[in-house]
């Protein structure tokens, strides 16, 4: 917005929404849009009517209310089992966004070493491993996860995590 430090975003919807949510939605919105640094102030309009949780004079920048995201972290580890299955077909180690991954190696409780093919999916937010072995995993065995992991922003994280195994059935 060359000359004009105020940008209007002119909405419309089919749903209604609470309070709260359209509160949070705007906020969320300005702040979106105050990362282009000539942008002063933030309008937004439903359906032809300034939304009514927004300021009288628009949104200004507000960073005290931005949280700083932190750096990836695995947050479960999971097995996949076929319907009534005895033995599962992958194990699943899923991270809180997408990630690249430096380093992973899976191991059991014993501390031996999950052989077997690694890759990620799911949206590059897991890394799949299919056992050699997959009778050797049962519902609530403690896995023991080594990784290091990159997301898309540069921020990086590394960690050990032991966590039991969950059992998912598809």
């Amino acid at each position: 917005p060359l000359g004009n430090p105020t940008v209007t975003l002119s909405l419309t919807t089919q749903q209604s929404w609470s309070d709260s949510d359209m509160a949070a939605a705007g906020r969320a919105l300005a702040e979106t849009v105050f990362q282009f640094d000539a942008v002063e102030r933030v309008i937004i309009t439903l359906g032809n009517q300034p939304l009514p949780q927004m300021p009288a004079d628009g949104y200004l920048h507000e960073p005290q209310k931005l949280v700083e995201v932190e750096p990836p972290t695995l947050v479960l580890i999971a097995g996949m089992w076929e319907q009534g299955a005895d033995k599962l077909d992958e194990l699943l180690v899923e991270f809180d966004r997408p990630i690249t991954v430096n380093s992973f190696k899976l191991y059991d409780t014993s501390g031996k070493a999950v052989d077997g093919e690694y890759f990620t999916s799911i949206f590059q937010m897991a890394v799949v491993v299919l056992p050699k072995d997959p009778s050797r995993y049962q519902e609530a065995t403690l896995m023991r996860a080594e990784w290091a992991v990159v997301d898309g922003l540069g921020r990086s994280n590394s960690g050990t995590t032991t966590l039991p195994l969950q059992r998912f059935e598809h």
